[in-house]
């Protein structure tokens, strides 16, 4: 049990270092966990923190933050389009309910709208984005 905790360190600390989209996707990433360990505070073993989930593309998907006594106290998806862009948001209560939406809408390659949906799926907020060419 000691050697797997110290591997997942090892591989943990060396990735959110060097983590970036291009260190992802070439190493084959799917998941980083993060654990802390507060020795100041007296803490005797290593707590999980957060846990990022990516795709193929090196592309954050989910985003799970736990607080100390494990429980979920941040929940975050994402989506995107075939170009990379970010095209929703979710972000989830401890159970796993969606609270709140929001929708990126494109044209052109541009960022023209963005939705935000409540925990029923109603709409409750709009930006619009404008913008002016040479």
């Amino acid at each position: 049990m000691k050697i797997l905790l110290i591997a997942i360190l090892f591989c943990t600390s060396f990735l959110g270092v060097a983590q970036n989209k291009t260190t992802i996707v070439e190493k084959g990433v799917k998941m980083i966990r993060t654990l802390e360990q507060d020795i100041a505070q007296g803490e005797k073993k290593m707590l999980l923190e957060k846990e990022e989930y990516y795709d193929v593309n090196g592309e954050l998907i989910e985003l799970k933050e736990f607080d100390e006594k494990g429980r979920i106290k941040k929940w975050e998806q994402y989506k995107y389009s075939a170009e990379g862009k970010l095209i929703e948001e979710k972000s989830r209560n401890y159970r796993g309910d969606v609270k709140q939406r929001i929708e990126y809408i494109f044209k052109n390659g541009l960022k023209v709208e963005k939705l935000y949906y409540d925990d029923k799926n109603r709409l409750y907020k709009k930006k619009k984005y404008e913008a002016e060419f040479r």
